[in-house]
């Protein structure tokens, strides 16, 4: 259940057009957990009336700080609803992406300073406009002035008073604030899942010689991803010829992404378009997301070096829960990949791993298959590739250059879930 805090300062027609919707399941699974108020208003009876608690903060110079102190810990959205008071760019900032507003006119238009209610409607109709309409928007410290979630306009006629405009507005922002708040709620769910995309191997001879086609999967994937809303990714090594890392990484520019290195990958040829500086022989680092540890661990030499193996010790003692992404696969499948192109000293990399007393989860590529499997308190997840698929034989490689795929990490429930999301090139399906 995502649970909104609505902040309101009037009538609050608005916060029971949301109340409506989440009792509806036109906001499916949300509900209005806190309504707070700056001034007594009719929003307070609406609360009541609902039996939602309510809290009342006057406003002043610490009405941010206070409204902080009030918000439950598993406030998932905040959504001002006819809220007059202005938050302070430290709130602002803290809660960044998780604050919406309603505007009563085509943002960028009649807003800042000043513009709220009738002052709007009536800026509107001395300026002659030919529309009007509401704009549902995140809130950020300039005022009006964050990105556009959900718009909707109407024709202003020449004989629309003020108080036309305004019933006029009034309608569309019932209209589209549950839909806007929808799209902020999906967003927010995609923003816990982690693309894991492996084995691209662009322009490569001997990968395009079986008539593969990397680029044309790729840029399938990248549509898909975009789709879902997707804005993390983790590159999973054996990119491909260095002379397509230009358009790659200005296609992936706008993700929050990370990378680990395969064997057909060098460092050297990569440093320039790493997002952070690094210096060492080898790439690995690891990164927080929530509860879990990532740790990113280079196979480029096809083995994991002796300092990345004391590295991996030092990370699994932490209280966070492991995710380890590597190339190569550690744990043993029953494959003709496995058998001629292993990781080479996964032994230790085994025992490593197996010596520690809890659970931790491998995502993997290298063997262009999607495999999953536990191995005691290991659970390791090999990814589709990009480019093409080797049929699961433990006696041969047969390649489907006809389908292809990536990983799905969904870090939403109180476990990870992995679906594994596949293509055939014939339909792109």
């Amino acid at each position: 259940m995502r649970n909104l805090v609505v902040l309101a300062s009037g009538a609050g027609t608005n916060l029971q057009r949301i109340i409506d919707a989440c009792d509806s399941g036109e906001i499916p699974r949300a509900r209005v957990s806190l309504v707070v108020t700056d001034r007594d208003c009719y929003a307070q009876e609406r609360a009541r009336l609902h039996c939602i608690p309510h809290r009342f903060i006057p406003r002043g110079k610490n009405f941010s700080h206070q409204l902080n102190a009030e918000l439950p810990a598993d406030t998932d959205l905040i959504v001002l609803a006819g809220f007059l008071s202005i938050l302070s760019r430290e709130f602002c900032e803290q809660w960044n992406g998780k604050i919406i507003n309603i505007h009563p006119a085509l943002l960028p238009k009649f807003g800042g300073k000043g513009m709220w209610g009738m002052n709007v409607h009536r800026a509107v109709k001395e300026a002659a406009e030919a529309q009007s309409g509401a704009t549902v928007h995140f809130v950020t410290p300039g005022i009006d002035e964050g990105e556009t979630i959900l718009q909707e306009c109407f024709d202003v006629n020449l004989d629309d008073t003020p108080e036309d405009i305004a019933d006029k507005v009034h309608e569309v922002e019932q209209r589209i604030f549950p839909k806007a708040i929808v799209k902020v709620l999906d967003r927010m769910k995609a923003a816990d899942k982690i693309a894991f995309v492996t084995d691209l191997h662009f322009s490569e001879k001997n990968i395009l010689d079986k008539g593969a086609t990397p680029l044309d999967n790729w840029k399938h994937i990248l549509s898909d991803l975009k789709q879902r809303g997707i804005r993390k990714l983790v590159i999973g090594g054996d990119i491909g010829n260095p002379a397509m890392y230009p358009d790659f990484f200005n296609d992936i520019k706008y993700f929050d992404w990370q990378l680990i290195l395969g064997n057909h990958d060098k460092l050297d040829s990569l440093r320039s378009h790493l997002p952070f500086e690094c210096s060492s022989e080898a790439l690995y680092y690891t990164q927080q997301f929530g509860d879990y540890n990532f740790i990113f661990l280079d196979t480029s030499s096809e083995k994991l070096s002796r300092e990345q193996q004391r590295f991996l010790q030092e990370e699994l003692a932490s209280s966070l829960k492991p995710i380890v992404f590597i190339h190569h696969p550690v744990m043993a499948v029953d494959t003709l990949m496995d058998k001629n192109h292993p990781l080479k000293n996964r032994e230790r990399v085994q025992e490593i791993l197996t010596d520690y007393s809890r659970g931790v989860t491998l995502i993997c590529g290298h063997y262009h298959l999607h495999f999953e499997g536990q191995y005691k308190n290991v659970r390791q997840v090999i990814a589709p590739a990009a480019a093409y698929q080797v049929k699961f034989n433990p006696d041969e490689n047969v390649s489907d250059v006809n389908e292809f795929g990536y990983l799905l990490l969904d870090f939403s429930g109180t476990e990870l879930t992995v679906e594994a999301v596949k293509f055939q090139r014939d339909n792109k399906k």
